[in-house]
C-alpha cells in the first residue's frame, strides 16, 4: 500500500470519527435535539392556585402548554382557556409554579417552522419560545403588533439559552413602536403576554436583511 493511499484513508478515518463525535455531542448536549426526539406522551393536569409542577412530575424538556379550562398565571404570563404557550421549558431540577385556577395539557414541542411570507413571519396567536433556525431564520427583523382589541403588549426577549437572557424589550400595540432586532443562529425568541385579553393577534417579523 503506497503512503499516498495510506494517508488518505487516515484521512477518512479521522474525519469519520469527527462526525461521529459531533452527531454524539449535538444528541446528547444539545437540549432542542434531544428534547425534540422525546417521545413523552401528553399529559393533563387540572389544579386550584396555586400548582407546582415537581420535579419528579414532568421530565426536563421544551412543551406546548395548552390551556383546556380556566387560566393559568405562570413566569411566562397569563393564558385564557383554548390559548396555547408553545416551546415552554420545564426543568426538573426546579419547581414550575402555576396560579390561578384550570387546566393545562403538555405536549412535546416540534419546533417546526413558523408561517412565512415574502416580508416575513407571521405569529398569528401564537405565544412562546421560538429557536433561531429550526423555527426561525437567523437575520435582522422588525418586529410590530396589532390585535383585535388594538391594546395589546409582549414582553420580548432574546435569548443565548432558556437561562441566559441577552436583550428584552416591552411591546405596546397602542405606542405603535416598532422595534428591531436581531436574531442568530442558537438563540431563543420569547413573547410572552403582558396583559389579559382572549383578543386575536398577530405578532409580524418583518425582514429588514433577509438572511441568506
Amino acid at each position: 500500500m503506497t503512503k499516498k493511499r495510506m494517508a488518505m484513508i487516515s484521512f477518512f478515518f479521522v474525519l469519520l470519527i469527527a462526525v461521529g463525535y459531533r452527531v454524539y455531542m449535538s444528541y446528547f448536549f444539545d437540549p432542542y435535539v434531544h428534547y425534540r426526539n422525546s417521545n413523552i406522551s401528553g399529559k393533563t393536569y387540572s389544579f386550584e392556585s396555586p400548582f407546582i409542577l415537581k420535579s419528579n412530575e414532568v421530565e426536563t424538556g421544551f412543551y406546548d402548554v395548552h390551556v383546556t379550562e380556566g387560566r393559568i398565571s405562570s413566569i411566562y404570563g397569563t393564558l385564557n382557556v383554548n390559548q396555547v404557550f408553545y416551546n415552554y421549558f420545564f426543568d426538573k431540577n426546579t419547581e414550575n409554579r402555576l396560579e390561578e385556577k384550570g387546566g393545562i395539557k403538555l405536549i412535546p414541542s416540534e419546533f417546526k417552522p413558523l408561517k412565512t411570507t415574502n416580508q416575513g413571519i407571521l405569529l398569528e396567536n401564537k405565544y412562546g419560545v421560538f429557536q433561531v433556525e429550526s423555527e426561525i431564520p437567523e437575520g435582522k427583523y422588525e418586529l410590530s403588533v396589532n390585535s383585535d382589541s388594538g391594546d395589546s403588549r409582549f414582553f420580548i426577549q432574546i435569548l443565548f439559552d432558556p437561562s441566559n437572557v441577552k436583550e428584552s424589550y416591552s411591546v405596546n400595540e397602542k405606542a405603535n413602536k416598532k422595534i428591531t432586532i436581531e436574531l442568530r443562529k442558537g438563540e431563543l425568541l420569547e413573547i410572552t403576554p403582558d396583559n389579559q385579553s382572549n383578543s386575536d393577534f398577530i405578532i409580524n417579523l418583518g425582514y429588514v436583511n433577509k438572511a441568506k
